[in-house]
């Protein structure tokens, strides 16, 4: 069994190696995130200028692409915001474990582990975060349905403008 002080060794080492993980998790899943939904936009906007670069000639096929390509550019803005916010997220995680790992704990019997700190800025960064990002996400099917059913390139007519 542990005494008073090997116990709070352990837990002080606990929560210096929860912030390690909190570090290493920002890293990784606003990468993958990001990295995602940043191609899917960024490959949609290539695909469509591609496209349209054989229309130069005729501006309102051109113009009727307008709405999908917005839309585009807003996704690939919202996932680099939820990228940021997802970022912001974890570091703020990251400091409050590494505040509350506190050293005096480890000496001390009447020290603990000290208050998180930022709770409200962890609660809203990871809710933006998700917010933005599915946003994004949601962007995609809808610029597909303005591609879809929005323009009429047979008649240079487009429902959007």
């Amino acid at each position: 069994m542990l005494d008073d002080k090997e116990y709070r060794i352990v837990i002080f080492q606990s929560w210096k190696e929860q912030q390690r993980h909190t570090a290493e998790l920002a890293a990784a899943y606003g990468r993958w995130l990001v990295a995602s939904v940043v191609v899917i936009h960024a490959g949609a906007l290539f695909s469509i200028f591609s496209f349209l670069s054989g229309y130069a000639d005729k501006p309102t096929i051109i113009t009727g692409y307008a709405a999908p390509v917005w839309c585009f550019v807003a996704g690939l803005v919202l996932a680099l915001l939820c990228g940021l916010m997802t970022w912001l997220n974890w570091s703020l995680h990251s400091a409050s474990f590494a505040h509350q790992a506190n050293y005096k704990m480890l000496v001390d019997q009447n020290e603990w582990l000290s208050d998180s700190i930022y709770p409200n800025g962890i609660w809203w960064t990871y809710w933006l975060s998700l917010v933005l990002g599915i946003a994004s996400a949601f962007l995609i099917p809808i610029a597909a349905a303005l591609i879809l059913y929005g323009v009429d390139v047979q008649s240079q007519q487009s429902w959007i403008a």
